[in-house]
């Protein structure tokens, strides 16, 4: 099994008390292409906002359409927690755009992380699309 997206803490724990720290993600650039070129259907989109939404209530956030699919693509290039916050979790437009460099990964970055709450709700919505990813990449009837 390919590990596809590990997460990452931008800065040290030792802020804890401050403020929470920062998460990002990388995501492997050969899975992301294949996620770009990939499109949704209508019905599968709205399908995953109804599996984002349940997780969110699990953690008392109330967003409506957690995840931000890119140009119609299996691709999210952001998760919403809280958008009155300003709490999300986006891959920046400027790195989607230049994907086509060596690099080796696509990097997300938060947004007004203040609790672990934050953190947890954005790893479970991140790891159900990479699982749920997976699923429609290996049947063409999705």
């Amino acid at each position: 099994m390919e590990i596809v997206w590990q997460p990452v803490l931008d800065k040290p724990r030792k802020e804890i008390m401050d403020r929470y720290s920062d998460l990002a993600i990388h995501l492997d650039i050969k899975f992301a292409r294949k996620l770009m070129a990939r499109e949704i259907k209508t019905t599968n989109m709205q399908r995953f906002q109804e599996i984002g939404r349940e997780v969110l209530e699990t953690y008392k956030f109330n967003e409506k359409n957690p995840y931000s699919f890119f140009e119609h693509s299996l691709f999210v290039n952001g998760i919403y927690i809280d958008r009155g916050r300003g709490t999300w979790l986006i891959c920046p437009r400027n790195d989607i755009a230049s994907s086509n460099r060596r690099n080796q990964s696509l990097n997300y970055y938060s947004s007004n992380f203040d609790t672990i709450f934050d953190e947890r709700a954005t790893l479970v919505l991140f790891s159900k699309w990479i699982h749920y990813c997976d699923v429609f990449l290996e049947d063409p009837s999705f």
